[in-house]
């Protein structure tokens, strides 16, 4: 292999790969995947492969890009052919002053040369994985920001216990007429519900690796996401990335988000960033109960109060209802100031409405967002 290289388009590739690339251990080992890069190059362009076993990212970069004129030539492939990269070549091709490289492969090296400087590297022998096969599924051909809104409203709400790994990810799944997403970590459940004319099995995609696969794409491109058998495969012009689909059977949560009525729970409708920052006012005074932080809530007449005490202090605030139903609780409710802060900020609304049937039933934030329900379980005191 000979290729001609524009070092900083190359970089940037190399930087985005290494996200997905294993991790060596000390003693030689590896912890999952592969610690290399794959590096091709043939008349379609430079071909670069990573994996970290969870995630197979795949791109190819094109040999000529549109400039200001016309198209612009910015690899050339002298010889076809691949090599396997390591972080040394990486951090060598980074210290080059000059924008073109010469990569080629004579034996068990790697030699770059630009302007009279010169680095050899050693290569590795080593057969890259190859990408993930087999049966497709029904896609969902959409905009990055149709998948980036189901990670902002439900992904936060996803479990981290290796204990039940299940509940690392967001399930989704389409009929053809309701398209669906959840994530839970049994103490709160994020849900994205909407009228969607998408097919698509009952998956369960890891929801933190969704979401850094998400960062590497382009804009608002469009992204066809399809299941295949154990994996779920996101493609974008050039570039295809594999994510490890969860084993196991999703906790079925319908029953979960049952919103009562106005005659059988509490509706408050509250100034969302408000009630965001009375929360968060009392986090310094709140006791934490395994990490987690407890804030109390307590209606009063037509004002809800959020408060914590201390042995070191307490904190009050105040906050006036914009709208309330005629069922108030008059039962002081413990809630997880976190969770709570994070399910207000997923609507993305200046007003929210706080659902509270009992201190013993969920207590629901929702808005005029119809799509996005989240829940918060009380905690017991």
């Amino acid at each position: 292999m000979e290729i001609n290289v524009t070092k900083s388009i190359l970089l940037k590739e190399l930087a985005v790969a290494s996200k997905f690339r294993g991790k060596e251990i000390k003693g030689g080992g590896i912890t999952e995947g592969s610690p290399y890069i794959a590096l091709s190059a043939s008349e379609n362009g430079l071909t670069i492969r990573s994996t970290d076993k969870q995630v197979y990212y795949q791109n190819i970069l094109p040999l000529e890009i549109v400039g200001e004129e016309d198209l612009e030539q910015v690899h050339v492939v002298k010889v076809p052919g691949q090599a396997t990269l390591t972080h040394k070549f990486e951090e060598v091709l980074r210290k080059f002053p000059s924008e073109t490289v010469n990569i080629k492969v004579t034996g068990e090296k790697l030699i770059l040369t630009s302007d009279g400087v010169n680095a050899e590297v050693a290569t590795i022998e080593y057969d890259f994985p190859a990408p993930p096969s087999g049966k497709e599924g029904e896609s969902i051909n959409s905009p990055k920001s149709f998948f980036e809104n189901i990670i902002s409203t439900t992904g936060f709400a996803a479990g981290e216990s290796d204990s039940r790994p299940i509940l690392k990810g967001i399930n989704i799944k389409g009929d053809g007429k309701t398209f669906t997403a959840v994530a839970t970590d049994s103490h709160r459940l994020s849900k994205y519900e909407a009228e969607q004319s998408i097919i698509i099995d009952n998956i369960t995609i890891p929801s933190k690796p969704f979401a850094s696969v998400l960062e590497t794409l382009n804009g608002d491109e469009k992204v066809k996401l399809t299941p295949l058998e154990n994996y779920v495969k996101l493609v974008q012009e050039d570039r295809i990335v594999f994510i490890l689909l969860l084993d196991g059977v999703f906790p079925d949560t319908t029953k979960l988000v049952n919103i009562g009525d106005t005659n059988t729970s509490s509706h408050l409708k509250i100034n969302a960033k408000e009630l965001i920052n009375a929360i968060d006012r009392a986090i310094p005074f709140a006791k934490n109960d395994k990490g987690r932080p407890m804030v109390h809530l307590e209606m009063i007449e037509n004002s809800v109060k959020i408060f914590s005490n201390a042995e070191d202090g307490s904190m009050t605030s105040t906050i006036s209802l914009i709208e309330a139903s005629e069922k108030v609780l008059s039962e002081k409710i413990v809630l997880n100031a976190k969770y709570m802060i994070d399910a207000i900020k997923s609507h993305s609304s200046k007003e929210v409405t706080i659902v509270i049937e009992s201190k013993q039933k969920p207590v629901y934030i929702i808005s005029k967002d119809t799509s996005n329900t989240q829940l918060v379980l009380p905690i017991k005191y």
